[in-house]
Parts: structure tokens; C-alpha cells; sequence
């Protein structure tokens, strides 16, 4: 279906595919870990999907450049949306993918910030969500009603998301 390219074209390689979802147009979207992209198979051609963060993820070298979220690992459709929830395993964060190709964190440290993870808390409430880290998300999923489900690798467990109650283990 994908990832064999008859031309030898490189791009149409997957290197470390992760993550499989279908979007609300029926198509199949392909997380690329190890080529940093999230692509959408079209007439068995990968297209890699246009991504652009509001602000840049991590600091770059002293040159000023900054680097964009890597390692996509799961993907998912967001219910009643047509927005993809996407995990980045090095980026230790789960964004939100507008279907215009905007990004948004949804959960996990925000851009740009440094930090230590340890034995994650098991009950975090609402408030402390956005300083909490998660360590190497890989699967994602979501329901109809806001909740996001996703592996952290990281500590070795499933979490649960809601956006009234908080994150638990």
C-alpha cells in the first residue's frame, strides 16, 4: 500500500512507520518516526502532510534555528473533529494537527521547555496539566467526549486525559 516505491524515489520510503489512522475522508495517514513526518497515502503515493507550529519546539544551535516536533509515534482522529491527535515520543508531547496543518500542544511540557522526568505523578489535577510532562508517548487514542488515552513508553503505563478531572494512570 505504501512504503515500497517502484521508482526508487526516496521520499516514498517509510523509515520506522509507527502509527496508523483513517481521516474522515477515508484516507490512510502513516506517522514516519524516524522520518519526522506524518504522511497521507494518496493513490499509493505517501504526501507528507504540511505541519506548522505556533511557537517552535525545541532551541536550536546559536544560529537561532529551531527544530519542529520529531518521532511521530501514534496517531488518531480526533471524534467530532477533523483534527488528528498526534504523539511525538522525543518531543515528550501529544499535538493536535488542525486540518489547515496548525499545531497545538495538547498535552505534555510546553515548547521550548527544559525538564527532568521522574516517577510521574499518578493524579494530576486540570491546573497542573500543562507543566506536567509525559515521557515517550507512543499510541494515542481518543473518545467522543474529550478523553485522550495514550502509552507513556517512558514510565510503562496507559494514561487517561480529561480536561475536567485531570490525568490519571
Amino acid at each position: 500500500v505504501a512504503g515500497e516505491p517502484a521508482d526508487g524515489d526516496p521520499g516514498q520510503k517509510l523509515y520506522s512507520p509507527y502509527g496508523l489512522a483513517v481521516d474522515a475522508g477515508g484516507r490512510l495517514l502513516v506517522a514516519d518516526k524516524n522520518s519526522r513526518r506524518v504522511c497521507r497515502v494518496a493513490g499509493g503515493r505517501l504526501e507528507a502532510l504540511a505541519m506548522r507550529e505556533a511557537t517552535p519546539r525545541r532551541p536550536g544551535p546559536p544560529d537561532g534555528r529551531t527544530f519542529p516536533p520529531q518521532s511521530p509515534t501514534g496517531l488518531c482522529v480526533e471524534p467530532g473533529t477533523a483534527a488528528l491527535l498526534c504523539s511525538f515520543g522525543y518531543d515528550h508531547a501529544i499535538w493536535r494537527i488542525h486540518p489547515d496543518g496548525r499545531m497545538e500542544v495538547v498535552l505534555g511540557v510546553p515548547p521550548g521547555k527544559r525538564f527532568m522526568i521522574s516517577e510521574p505523578a499518578r493524579e494530576v489535577p486540570p491546573e497542573a496539566v500543562p507543566a506536567t510532562p509525559v515521557s515517550i508517548p507512543t499510541a494515542v487514542a481518543a473518545r467522543r467526549d474529550g478523553t485522550i488515552f495514550f502509552i507513556e513508553r517512558g514510565s510503562q503505563l496507559v494514561r487517561q486525559y480529561q480536561p475536567r478531572t485531570g490525568l490519571r494512570s
